[in-house]
């Protein structure tokens, strides 16, 4: 007969088994507290649950054969050493990594970094050409706007038919359109088409804004 049961548990409920030649077996399971208390449960499978509610040396016992186990007190889980603080190294170092790997680490929140402050935190500028138009898109993620103007330099008289007229000014290179826009929203997305009978794109639209702290900067796209 085996009685499963570590002999030291913690307070608390425990699950005890009772094997006969390795086949469950079934009936009367007793337990006895420290003080001679006895609890009687029935087998189900082999298995029954049982709540040890104090610490102490206890007995479980079926049919002639008895087990003495310890109860002890529930362990308090081990305050974590491990802080990490991705603006810190020594954060880094409080991790005990590899040096090879904490480097690693290292490298790719300054690279996330990096790319979110000079890449996502932008002025996104695109511009297509397509079956003899052109859409212009700017999306703002850099911040709230006080301006926003759009520079296009086109060969002179290839662009017409505007979503949105702009102030023309011919220069010695072709015509220079110019869009603005005030008051621009962080997200927001502004639009622009019109015809074209160019043959190719020339130089990049160039963007510039006014930030909200008066700032000017210029994107290019």
């Amino acid at each position: 007969m085996d009685i499963r049961v570590p002999d030291e548990v913690e307070v608390g409920e425990q699950t005890i088994g009772v094997f006969i030649n390795g086949v469950p077996a079934s009936g009367l399971l007793k337990v006895y507290d420290p003080q001679g208390n006895v609890f009687s449960r029935e087998l189900q499978s082999g298995l029954v649950k049982f709540v040890f509610d104090r610490e102490g040396r206890w007995r479980v016992a079926f049919g002639n054969k008895t087990k003495e186990i310890r109860v002890v007190k529930l362990q308090k889980p081990l305050p974590s050493k491990a802080v990490f603080q991705p603006s810190s190294i020594t954060g880094l170092a409080s991790l005990n990594l590899n040096p090879v790997l904490g480097a690693l680490i290292l490298l790719l929140i300054l690279a996330v970094l990096v790319w979110h402050k000079f890449f996502y935190r932008t002025i996104k500028v695109k511009r297509v050409l397509k079956d003899s138009k052109i859409e212009i898109s700017i999306k703002n993620r850099l911040g709230d706007l006080k301006s926003v103007r759009i520079l296009e330099l086109v060969p002179e008289g290839s662009a017409s038919e505007f979503s949105l007229k702009p102030k023309t000014k011919q220069t010695v290179t072709g015509d220079l359109l110019e869009w603005v826009f005030e008051n621009v929203k962080k997200g927001e997305v502004l639009k622009i088409t019109h015809a074209f009978s160019g043959k190719e794109l020339g130089k990049a639209v160039e963007v510039k804004v006014e930030t909200a702290k008066g700032e000017a900067k210029s994107f290019f796209g």
